[in-house]
């Protein structure tokens, strides 16, 4: 630091120029300077200067950077490695219709249980497992195959857990529910017949279905039944069904029963070229159904059908059944050469002439006509089968022996 002044300065003046200097600066600075700085004075012809030494004034401009109140910075606060805790183990739902796990057993969470111990007990047979053990959901799943025919099962809740079923059979018992089975969806061969079903919407989904049997239930809607493309026998007989245009688009269909229904109209079935069975026993007017030139196998019972002339563009039949009609003149159905089975019980058949030709029938039944000679039927040698009662005829001792007790005088 220097300090000029002219000789015509008077030292009054240098002391106020010391003085403004001491103002300007902090007091810490000020005493620090003075132990370090050494005055020197030098006089020219007109100045009086007034320096300090060089280290000085690095040293104070240093001490007036840092003259400043000290901020004294805080040691940084370094955050801890947060402690990651594990999520929490949430067991899965066991896959029971009942929760009865308990904590002492290892094998608890896999342990499915049935509400219907009747059903659980049908599950036990078909894979050997005793009671004094679990049913693990590994178990259960490794079961493609259930007959559980008959066995008196009321509920199906817990049969979710066979998710790997291709074939079911539950014919015979007391089900009305078969929401369970919803979710089964690699279910091939389903049967459930003789039970107490009248909504079919949980089968819906089941697309991979090809067999179906729903005899003898209480369902009158198969518009749920739709979708079920791949079916290739359905069965519906002895329900109570009296439109069939829901299964209008199921034209893979090779089998087809609804035999005691309330069908009046049956062209929603024009379309199933494929079909080569047919039960539509107890229905209405089924003339329409003649033109299924594939048919094998049809069956008419009770359709108070009198002309069979339709008949006669079906000659791929081999087994045709048309008990409970009305029918008196057998002539058109002399050209169905394939068939091997013919029934006409309960008619008004008087002449059998027409059926000499039917050189491939095993099986003959004209049981309650108007029969009184049976000698056209002894050409027919290919017969295992003849049924021939309440007939008034008087030549039964021209058929083979073994026949004769089939026919009474």
């Amino acid at each position: 630091m220097k300090l000029t002044c002219t000789t015509k300065n008077s030292l009054p003046s240098i002391v106020n120029s010391v003085k403004f200097i001491t103002t300007k600066l902090p007091l810490k600075v000020i005493v620090a300077s003075a132990l370090l700085i050494g005055v020197t004075g030098s006089m020219a012809m007109d100045t009086f200067v007034l320096t300090a030494p060089s280290y000085a004034k690095t040293i104070s401009k240093t001490k007036v950077r840092t003259a400043k109140k000290r901020v004294i910075a805080k040691k940084p606060v370094i955050a801890k490695k947060p402690v990651i805790t594990k999520k929490p183990v949430i067991t899965k739902k066991p896959v029971t219709a009942i929760d009865t796990d308990t904590p002492d057993t290892p094998n608890a969470k896999d342990e499915v249980k049935f509400k219907d111990a009747k059903l659980e007990a049908a599950i036990r047979r078909q894979v050997e497992i005793p009671d004094s053990k679990r049913l693990t959901l590994e178990v259960l799943q490794g079961i493609k195959v259930l007959d559980a025919n008959n066995a008196e099962i009321t509920s199906l809740e817990g049969i979710q857990a066979l998710r790997n079923l291709t074939i079911l059979r539950l014919d015979g018992n007391k089900i009305s529910d078969v929401t369970p089975l919803a979710g089964l969806t690699n279910l091939r061969n389903l049967r459930l017949d003789h039970s107490q079903i009248s909504d079919v919407k949980p089968l819906t989904g089941l697309t991979n279905l090809s067999v179906l049997y729903l005899n003898k239930n209480q369902i009158s809607d198969v518009t749920p039944l739709a979708g079920l493309i791949n079916l290739r026998d359905l069965r519906l007989d002895q329900n109570q069904i009296s439109d069939v245009t829901p299964l209008a688009g199921l034209i893979n269909l090779r089998g087809l029963g609804l035999d005691q229904n309330q069908i009046s109209d049956v062209k929603p079935l024009f379309g199933f070229v494929n079909l080569t069975t047919l039960y539509l026993n107890d229905n209405s007017d089924v003339t329409p159904l003649f033109s299924l030139a594939n048919l094998t196998v049809l069956t008419l019972y009770d359709n108070k059908i009198s002309d069979v002339k339709p008949l006669t563009a079906l000659t791929n039949l081999t087994v045709l059944e048309l008990d409970q009609n009305q029918i008196s003149d057998v002539k058109p159905l002399a050209s169905l050469a394939r068939l091997t089975r013919l029934s006409l019980n309960d008619n008004q058949i008087s002449d059998v002439e027409p059926l000499a030709g039917l050189a491939k029938l095993t099986s003959l039944r004209l049981s309650q006509n108007q029969i009184s000679d049976v000698k056209p039927l002894t050409g027919l040698t290919n017969l295992s089968g003849l049924g021939l009662s309440d007939n008034p005829i008087s030549n039964c001792q021209l058929l083979p022996e073994h026949f004769r007790r089939t026919c009474s005088q």
